[in-house]
Parts: structure tokens; C-alpha cells; sequence
């Protein structure tokens, strides 16, 4: 019994009935059946059999079969090697060492399957397609039962028919073999009713229903040679069969009202049983019920349906559970829903996923298809009823397909989308989203086995479209009442900030008058009272910046970022380019002390929307700049000012100060900082209180050091108060408290020199000397000062800068190359990133001026791989991919060399999420341009939409601005060339153009720009672009400005143009006559001198010796040839040949 359940199982799931398969496949189906037994508890295996043993084998009664399955349990555990052995027999496999190392074909009874072995199944199929090979018994018995299975499984009812026919037909010419042809009759009737054949069909079901009531009876009882008759007169089991495939004829005829008389007949046949020695009835009744559920799925009303279910209800034995009638209450749940009838449809699948616990446990698959079937027949009924039952059976169901098959398999899948389905329903909304995230985000390791055409994902759409809809009201309100909630503590957080500072002001008050009072009796100390307040200012000198830094807003101009991009790659290699960059950096910091006023100004008149800074109440913000009021010419704040622009004033130092200016009124002073550079958390070096940060490392404190040692200002212990270091997002280390660094907190009071006065690093003298074109001199001094460092860092840093001021003096590619090359490697080994990234730049700057592009390029590429190697803010420290790219496409232009692909993924990154400076506009037109010439038009198409996008989200105010700058780097080229100065114009202003078309397209600003674009256009002889541009231009001003000064303009360069395309024309028109008489004087001598060659020939055709043959010459003569885009004839050259 175990071997041959087992085979069936095995059969079963591996599909093996009708499909031949190689060894292999057959020995790894063999090998899982035998795992059962070998891998789990002879318990565990007994029980997952029996049902399928149930189905197969008719056992006792409930008490004996408890007997039956401990000694089930019993032999599997004991007689494995046995059971293996027989299933392989009984399978048709030869076994070695337990593996199949040949299919074998038994003649036996219960192995006709196709799958055991090639000869047996080509014996098969040859006997099936050539009946007439083998005697007629063969033939009668399996050739054409075969071919009659094989048509019915290629859905070939016809073919299957007229074959059954004939079989049926031969086989009754043999009289005496009545009872065994009834199987052979009833298959025929079935396919005679599926053929329409109604009339053979019931002829057929007749004459095996009168055989069977013709059968006497018997039945076996315990004790062996004794027989014993039954009280019933036929065989009871034929006639119960014969009746129900009676039925299932009617119903394929619609005959529904004949086919239930029948299987009403064959309930009243089974209960002649003997129930007392014959417990198979109830089997049989299971069977039967296969007939009423076809009828009842046929029912048009639901009384009948009603009616059937209540004869299963009454004939079903309710303490014995079985697959079949489990199955039976599935069916009938089905029909129920079907039509509609949700009450009756939850009682049936109630009923069915009892049975399926008791058969298979909790934790099994059926049961989980049994509880999602269950829970949509509640949700169809009234989900907002039982929605929370509906729940709870989903998420049952869920726990059990995730311990059955794994998380986020293709069944898990399925039950999820139910899920979201009914929290919709429910109004669960945010529950719902975000099981539908988890499902659309789906990880890799489980999103790779998950088929695309998956229904849940096929669905996802449209359940997001649903969401969408249903929840778009409530996340709204959800979403405001949140903000409300927000803003009110907001406000609650504000009040009690400022009621804070009030007390803490007002405990200060309490302390002073304290003191005062102590002071006046001749207890305490006023300088003691004036120490604290010193040290609360050194202690919160920075706090209004650090705080408003996370403020910055992205709409508006980033002067820090503006400030820095000069200091550190302007150009001071010679007093022109020196001068240059200082007076850029001095023009900066005007712009900003001019900007600051204004803002002091409109905030007394009480006309500037200012945001307050929170926890400093002096303190406001306003186009990211912060203001602080303090004391009229407060003496610390002053001092505090003073040192940040001594700081800031060094060139290419990692180490800077805030842009900061003061800003008197007629009551108050204004500090006015710009804001800082800062990521999410503040990464402090030094604290104001004298503590080491976690961003302070060897190198930094290096550094630092040396700052405090060009100030004179000696600092035991390591200890520093009033001094405070923090790092930007672009690496750079910012001094936001520079108190410290010339005061004492105990004294209070500076006794110096002025701060202006105050020596300079090393670093920043060697530049100045270089700026005043003294390179040699800052050689010299600065070999004497490196001899005399100690630390390794500083060491280094200072080698770059000497070795950088020897190549830039004169390009070699001599000693001073490889040493630099070599300094930058470790300078970046000790990670100090940043200044071997401004090194490499610009020495590849210098390249560039000597025209060793293959030097410069190698240098620019050696940027952009430490740029990969650092960690910079893709927004704030973008102007330092920006510049490098600037110089990489000037240098990968003129050698005519593509970038590396990397490189371009960089730039297009930082195009991307960069700062939206003037810098970042004009490197989308670089790049538009690059990918152009070298024919990549998708991605210059690429950043044509980017750059539109990342202007159209800013402000028309700030692309006033962007404009605005641009157009003064468009007059302000520094180029030697005209030509470069020409091609960096046309840069410039071909991007205000596209920039000013986003916000103000059509505007007389267009019109000018227009103008002086083309203008310049005019200028680089450019003409039919110049006059489609000044054309432009025409159309706008107009309408814009017809009468307007901008006409004027325009009038004037029109007629520039109109002189310059008439001297054009003149002379075209005069090369053309030059080259036309030059042609017909050059014919001319070409015919005297053949003339004068024919008058001394002999008469002969050949050419005398010694002459010349001019045919030759006179065609070389006529050949022009291309220089410089112009036609120039060579008729000059060919002359003294000619002559």
C-alpha cells in the first residue's frame, strides 16, 4: 500500500502519465519520492500519505485505521531499504545503490505508463497507431483502449468516438463477456454523448445498467472459506457506477432532470449496504456526489441549487475527512458564489478548510488557497461588514504562503494584491500604499524570479490609478491637517525659544545686579561679572551662522560659493593674471557689502521680508545672508570681521573665512555673513570651547597649527578657546569664530598691531611674491622654509606649491615634471585631496598656456579620478567639477580627443544636481557644443532639455541675475587672441539667449541681446548669422520698443552690417574679375607660345627635343585649388614653368 501510493504521488508531481523522460529526470523524481522517507520522521511521512491512501485503498473503520497507521509507521521506519526496492519494481527501475540506472518495462498491471523505457513505449505507440500488427486480444484489450486515451487527451472526441465504437462493437459479438464490456460500454456512452450521439449513448448506458441488475452479489467476511450473501440481490457497487456515469450522459444531452432520478436511484441503491461489514458507502456516496455538483452547476434557480446542497449535507459523513470531500465543499462554495449566494458559499468553504487543516495542517498550501476563496467570498458579500474578517483570512493566508513558498513569491504576490485590494475597499488607504511600494520596489534578489507578465505586476497600474483616485481627497486633508499641526508647534517652539531667551536675559539681569550689589558692599568683582560675558561671546560668537547655514535657500545667489570658486582657481601666475583675480575677488566682496546695505536699508523702512533665524532673536536672514544687530561699532564683533577678511584674503588655501561685512545705521551696527556650505550635520574640527571635533585629524590640526603660528599666537596645551574650524561640503575648512585667535577670554582686549597688519603664511607670501613677478625670489625663500618644517603634511603642500611656481615659470618636461608628479601622488596618499586637486588643475592651466595639451589633458583626467575618490556635495562643491570641465573641453577641442565616458557621466552629473551659477549655464553650452562636433546629438539634445528644466525652476529674479553676470563675462574676455575672445563672447551670449527665452521670451531684453549677439557675429565675419540674429532682433524691438533707445542701437550695428556685407560683396565680385582676366592673359601667352613651338617643328606630329609641351602646363595653369575657404588660382606658380 505504501509503495503504490507513493508511485502515485510521484507520478503525480512530477507529470510523468503521457511524456517520455530521460534517465536523469526520472532518477531525480525517484530520488525525492525516497527522500519522504529518508529525510522526515516516520510520522510526519505516514500522515502526509494517508489522505492520498484514502482515496486509493477502501480502509476500516476510524479504530482500526488508528491500528493501520502505527503499523504503517512501524514498517516505514523499519523496512526503508525494502520499500525503496519494491517501488522500484513496481515503478519499472533498476536500481544501483539506491540511484536508477535503467528503466526497465515490467509486464505488469500497474506500470502501462509511457515513461518506462524507450522499447516498451515505442512497443506502445506502435501497437496504438498499427492495430493490425498484433492478434486480436492485443488489440481489443490494449491497442485501441490506448488510441481511444490518447484521442481523448488531444481533445479528438470524434476520432475518440468511432474508435470506441468499433471496440465496443467487436467486443460484444462475445457474448459471454457481458459483465466485463460494461467499462467499455459506459467510456462509449460518455463519448457518444460528448459527440452528440444522444440515442447510441443511452442504448449504451441501458444495456450496462441492465447487466449490472442482473449480477448477483457477494461479499467476504473476516473468516477465510466462508461466504456469506448478502441481503441484496445484485452487485450494488456496478449498478451504483452504471447509474452515475448515467447521469453524467443526461447531463452532457441537458437531460438535468434524468441525470438527478439517477443519481437519486444510485443513493437509494448504496443503502442496501451492509454498514456493519461494508464502511465503502460512504466512499462511494463521495464519488457520486461528482454527478449533483454537474447538476447543480447547471441550476437556473437557486432553490435547486439550495436542494442539492442539502443532499450532500444529509448523505456526507461529517467525522471523516478525505480529499474527496474536501474537494466536494470547494465545489459547492464555488457554485454558491457563482450564483451569488455568499452565506451558503462561506458555510461550504468553512466546512472544506476544516477538513483541509485536519488533512494537511495549518501551515499548507491548500489551506492557503482555501482562505483566500474564503475571504472573497466575504468580500464580495458586504466588505464593509466583514472587512476586518476579510483581514484577518488574507493575512492568515499570507503567513502560511510565505512559510509554504518564501517571501514575495509569485503565490505571495497574488495574496498581497488581494490585500491592497480590500485595504482600498476599506479606506486603509496609507496601509494600502504602502504595500503597493513594497510590492513596485521589490528587492533584486526577489524581483529576478518573479516573471514579468505576473498578473499582480500586470495590475499594478491600474490598482495605483484606484489609490490615486480614492485617496487623493483624504491625503489632502491628511496632509493639511498635518501642516496645521506642523505650523502650530512651529509656533509653540518659537514662543518658547523666545520666553527662554527672555528668562535667560533676564536671569543675566538678576546675576549683574546681584554682582553690582555684592560689588557695592566690598563682596564681589566687576571684572569677574565682565570674564562671563566675554566668554558667552566667545563661546556664541557663530551661532547665528550655524544655524541660519541650514537655512540656505537654492533660489537664491550663493555668494560663499561665488567667493570661493575665485580664491581658489583664479589665475595669479604673472602680475597680469594676479591683479586680475584680486580685483575680481575685491569686486566680489563689494557686490556683497552693496547688496547688505540695501537689505539694512529696506529692513529700518520695514519693506524687506526677512526670515527669523531661530534661537537668535538679533538675528534675521534674507537672500542667504545673515544679519546680526549688534552695538554701534561693537568692539568684538569688529575685531571678528577684521580677522575673517585677513583669513580670507589668502590665495588657494584650504583654509578660509566666511564673506563677511559690517554695516552701520544710525542706531545699530549690522553684521552681515554669507552662508556657509554645510551638510545636514555640521562636521566641526574645533569647537568654540576649546574641544577637538570628530572631523579632526593630524592634518588639520597641522594646519591649524601653522595658522597660529604666522599669528604669533602661542596656545599651551592644545587648548583653544574662542576659536572655531568647521568643514564646508566642498572640503574646504571654514573659521566661523576667529575670536580666539587675537583675544584672550581673560583679558577681553586687543593690544596688537592692527589686524590688517597681521603676517600671512608663507603659503599666501609666496603667491604675492609670484603676483609682483617674483617667481625666483618665492623659489628661494620657499626652499629655505621647507628645509625648516617638520611635519609631513605641511612638507608636502609646500613642495607642490614650489615645484608648481618652477614649471609654470618654464614648461620642461625636465626633473621639476616628474618631482611634481610625484608630490601629488603623496600629497593625495595622506589625504589631502582637495590641494592635489587644485594642483593638478593648475599646472594643467600652465600646460595649457605653453601648449602642451597631451601634459594638460593628462593632468585634467588625473582631476576628475580624485574627484571620484573624495566626498563632495553634489550641489555645493559642483563649481569645482564645473571649472575642471571648463578646462577639459577647451583642451579636448583643440587636440580633437573625445573625454573619457566616466568623465562625461561626471560633468552631466553635476550639470544635473549642481549650484544653478552662471558657471553651470555656460558648461551645458560648452558641452551642447562638444557633443555636437563630435556628432552625439542625443545627448546634446540631452542637455538642451536639462538646461531648459533647471531654468525653468528658478526664479525670473535670479535668471535675471545669471544673465546678467554672463553677459559681463562676455565683455570682460581675457584672452590674447581676438579669436578666442570672439569664440568666448559668442559663448556667453549664445547662453543668455537660450536662458532669458525660458522667463522672458519675446521681451525687448531678448531684443538687446539679440543685437549684441549679433553685432559680434558681424564682428567675426560671420555675416548671414549676423543677419538672422539682428533680423530677430528687428521682429521683437519692433513691437517692444519701436520708438526706444534699443532701435536706435539696433539701427546703428544694422547699418554696420549692411556696409560690411557690400565690402563683402565688392570683393567677391573683384576676386572673380582678377581670376577671370588672370585666366584669359595666361590662354593668350599659352597660344603665342604654341604658336611659336609649331613654326619650328620639322613637320613631324612629335615634339622636337629640347621644346616643351604646353599642352600639360596649360591645364595645371587652369587648376584652382582651396585655401583658407577661398578659391586661388594657381596660375601664378604655373607661369615661370610656362615660360
Amino acid at each position: 500500500m505504501l509503495c503504490r501510493t507513493l508511485r502515485d504521488v510521484m507520478c503525480q508531481e512530477a507529470h510523468l502519465k503521457y511524456v517520455r523522460f530521460n534517465l536523469q529526470h526520472i532518477s531525480n523524481c525517484f530520488t525525492r519520492a525516497i527522500g519522504i522517507l529518508v529525510c522526515t520522521s516516520a510520522k510526519e511521512c505516514v500522515r502526509s500519505l494517508l489522505p492520498h491512501m484514502e482515496e486509493k485503498f477502501i480502509l476500516e473503520r476510524k479504530s482500526s485505521q488508528k491500528t493501520l497507521t502505527i503499523y504503517l509507521e512501524h514498517v516505514v521506519e523499519r523496512q526503508k531499504e525494502m520499500i525503496t526496492r519494491r517501488l522500484g519494481q513496481l515503478c519499472g527501475l533498476q536500481l544501483t545503490r539506491g540511484q536508477v540506472s535503467l528503466i526497465l518495462a515490467v509486464p505488469s498491471s500497474h506500470n502501462l505508463m509511457s515513461f518506462f523505457g524507450s522499447d516498451y513505449a515505442d512497443f506502445v505507440s506502435k501497437i496504438t497507431h498499427s492495430p493490425t500488427c498484433v492478434s486480436t486480444q492485443v488489440r481489443l484489450c490494449m491497442a485501441v483502449p490506448s488510441q481511444v486515451e490518447r484521442y481523448c487527451l488531444s481533445d479528438r472526441i470524434q476520432d475518440a468516438w468511432q474508435a470506441a465504437k468499433k471496440l465496443v462493437a467487436e467486443r460484444t459479438a462475445d457474448l459471454s463477456s457481458q459483465f466485463v464490456d460494461v467499462h467499455f460500454w459506459i467510456v462509449g456512452a460518455l463519448l457518444g454523448a460528448r459527440s452528440g450521439e444522444a440515442s447510441e449513448a443511452l442504448r449504451l448506458i441501458e444495456k450496462s445498467r441492465l447487466v449490472m441488475e442482473s449480477v448477483s452479489a457477494y461479499t467476504l467476511v473476516s473468516r477465510v472459506g466462508r461466504s456469506q450473501l448478502p441481503h441484496y440481490p445484485f452487485y450494488v457497487l456496478g449498478l451504483v457506477r452504471t447509474l452515475q456515469f448515467e447521469g453524467l450522459v443526461r447531463c452532457f444531452l441537458k437531460d438535468f432532470t434524468g441525470a438527478e432520478k439517477c443519481g437519486e436511484a444510485a443513493l437509494v441503491a448504496i443503502g442496501n449496504f451492509d454498514r456493519k461489514e461494508i464502511t465503502q458507502a460512504v466512499v462511494v456516496k463521495e464519488e457520486l456526489m461528482v454527478l449533483f455538483v454537474e447538476i447543480g452547476a447547471n441550476c437556473t434557480q437557486q432553490t435547486d441549487l439550495v436542494r442539492i446542497d442539502n443532499i450532500w449535507e444529509t448523505e456526507r459523513d461529517k467525522r471523516r475527512y478525505s480529499l474527496r470531500s474536501s474537494r466536494i465543499n470547494e465545489l459547492f462554495g464555488s457554485l454558491f458564489f457563482q450564483k451569488g449566494m455568499y452565506p451558503h458559499a462561506s458555510i461550504r468553504l468553512t466546512d472544506c478548510l476544516g477538513s483541509m487543516e485536519k488533512i494537511f495542517g495549518e501551515q499548507s498550501a491548500p489551506v492557503a488557497e482555501i482562505l483566500n476563496k474564503l475571504s472573497f467570498v466575504y468580500y464580495n458579500w458586504n466588505v464593509k461588514s466583514f472587512g476586518l474578517l476579510c483581514s484577518c483570512l488574507l493575512h492568515r493566508a499570507e503567513d502560511t504562503t510565505i512559510a509554504v513558498y518564501g517571501r514575495y513569491s509569485p503565490t505571495h504576490l497574488g495574496v498581497v494584491e488581494n490585500i491592497i485590494v480590500l485595504f482600498i475597499e476599506r479606506e486603509l488607504y496609507t496601509v494600502a500604499s504602502r504595500r503597493l511600494h513594497q510590492i513596485k520596489k521589490l528587492p533584486p534578489r526577489y524581483a529576478l524570479r518573479i516573471p514579468k507578465d505576473h498578473p499582480t505586476l500586470i495590475h499594478l497600474p491600474e490598482l495605483e490609478r484606484k489609490l490615486k483616485q480614492r485617496y487623493k481627497n483624504r491625503a489632502a486633508t491628511i496632509i493639511q491637517r498635518v501642516w496645521k499641526e506642523y505650523a502650530l508647534s512651529l509656533l509653540l517652539k518659537g514662543a518658547r525659544e523666545h520666553s527662554a531667551l527672555l528668562i535667560q536675559k533676564v536671569g543675566r539681569g538678576f546675576t549683574v545686579r546681584k554682582a553690582f550689589n555684592a560689588s557695592l558692599h566690598g563682596i564681589g568683582n566687576i571684572d569677574t561679572i565682565e570674564r562671563k560675558q566675554l566668554m558667552y561671546i566667545f563661546l556664541s560668537a557663530s551661532k547665528p551662522l550655524l544655524t541660519s547655514s541650514t537655512m540656505f535657500n537654492q533660489m537664491e545667489r550663493d555668494w560663499n560659493g561665488d567667493f570661493q570658486h575665485v580664491r581658489l582657481f583664479g589665475m595669479w601666475m604673472g602680475s597680469e593674471e594676479g591683479n586680475r583675480t584680486v580685483q575680481r575677488l575685491h569686486n566680489l566682496e563689494q557686490a556683497f557689502r552693496k547688496r547688505a546695505e540695501e537689505c539694512v536699508t529696506l529692513y529700518e523702512q520695514g519693506r524687506l521680508e526677512t526670515v527669523r533665524v531661530p534661537g537668535c532673536e538679533n538675528s534675521f536672514l534674507c537672500g542667504n545672508i545673515v544679519f546680526t544687530k549688534v552695538a554701534r561699532q561693537a568692539y568684538i564683533s569688529t575685531i571678528q570681521n577684521d580677522i575673517f577678511r585677513h583669513i580670507r584674503q589668502e590665495l588657494l588655501n584650504t583654509v578660509t573665512a566666511p564673506l563677511s561685512v559690517m554695516v552701520d545705521s544710525e542706531k545699530l551696527s549690522y553684521v552681515a555673513e554669507a552662508l556657509l556650505p554645510l551638510r545636514r550635520q555640521p562636521e566641526f574640527i574645533l569647537t568654540s570651547d576649546g574641544r577637538q571635533g570628530p572631523q579632526c585629524n593630524q592634518n588639520s590640526l597641522e594646519l591649524i597649527n601653522e595658522m597660529l603660528r604666522t599669528l604669533q599666537r602661542p596656545f599651551p596645551r592644545h587648548v583653544i578657546q574662542g576659536v572655531e574650524i568647521i568643514r564646508g561640503a566642498e572640503n574646504l575648512c571654514y573659521v566661523t569664530n576667529g575670536l580666539g585667535l587675537v583675544l584672550d577670554p581673560a583679558v577681553g582686549k586687543y593690544d596688537g598691531p592692527p589686524i590688517a597688519e597681521l603676517p600671512h603664511s608663507f603659503f599666501f607670501s609666496s603667491i604675492q611674491l609670484c603676483i609682483n613677478d617674483k617667481p625666483k625670489l618665492a623659489v628661494e625663500q620657499l626652499e629655505k622654509y621647507v628645509l625648516s618644517l617638520t611635519s609631513r603634511s605641511l612638507i608636502m603642500i609646500y613642495e607642490t606649491l614650489l615645484l608648481y611656481i618652477r614649471l609654470a615659470c618654464s614648461f620642461e618636461k625636465g626633473a621639476e615634471y616628474k618631482l611634481f608628479f610625484q608630490s601629488l601622488e603623496e600629497v593625495e596618499g595622506v589625504n589631502l585631496i582637495l590641494p592635489a586637486i587644485l594642483g593638478s588643475y593648475h599646472v594643467a592651466c600652465a600646460a595649457i598656456n605653453a601648449e602642451e595639451y597631451k601634459d594638460a589633458l593628462l593632468y585634467l583626467n588625473n582631476v576628475f579620478s580624485l574627484l571620484k575618490k573624495t566626498r563632495l556635495h553634489a550641489y555645493f562643491a559642483s563649481f569645482i567639477t564645473l571649472e575642471c570641465s571648463r578646462r577639459l573641453q577647451q583642451v579636448s577641442l583643440i587636440s580633437d580627443k573625445r573625454i573619457d565616458a566616466g568623465v562625461i557621466e561626471m560633468i552631466h552629473g553635476a550639470l544635473s544636481h549642481g549650484q544653478p551659477s552662471p558657471l553651470l549655464f555656460a558648461t551645458f553650452e560648452r558641452f551642447i557644443r562638444y557633443h555636437k562636433q563630435f556628432e552625439e546629438y542625443a545627448s546634446a539634445e540631452y542637455l538642451s532639455e536639462l538646461r531648459y528644466t533647471r531654468a525653468k525652476c528658478q526664479s525670473p529674479e535670479y535668471m535675471d541675475y545669471v544673465i546678467e553676470e554672463l553677459t559681463k563675462a562676455s565683455e570682460n574676455q581675457n584672452a590674447k587672441e581676438i579669436n578666442e575672445r570672439h569664440k568666448e563672447s559668442k559663448l556667453y551670449l549664445s547662453t543668455c539667449i537660450h536662458l532669458i527665452k525660458v522667463h522672458r521670451d519675446n521681451s525687448k531684453e531678448l531684443g538687446l541681446l539679440l543685437t549684441r549677439f549679433g553685432t559680434l557675429l558681424t564682428a567675426m565675419n560671420d555675416l548671414p548669422d549676423a543677419r538672422k540674429s539682428l533680423t530677430h532682433a528687428y521682429n521683437i524691438l519692433s513691437v517692444e520698443a519701436p520708438f526706444g533707445p534699443e532701435m536706435q542701437i539696433w539701427k546703428k550695428h544694422y547699418r554696420t552690417l549692411k556696409i560690411r556685407i557690400k565690402e563683402r560683396a565688392v570683393e567677391i565680385i573683384r576676386r572673380a574679375v582678377r581670376r577671370w582676366k588672370e585666366k584669359k592673359m595666361l590662354e593668350a601667352e599659352m597660344k603665342e607660345k604654341s604658336r611659336g613651338v609649331q613654326c619650328d617643328a620639322t613637320g613631324s606630329t612629335s615634339t622636337a627635343p629640347g621644346s616643351v609641351d604646353c599642352s600639360g602646363i596649360y591645364r595645371a595653369s587652369l587648376h584652382c585649388r582651396r585655401r583658407n575657404g577661398r578659391l586661388v588660382s594657381t596660375s601664378q606658380k604655373a607661369t615661370p614653368y610656362a615660360q
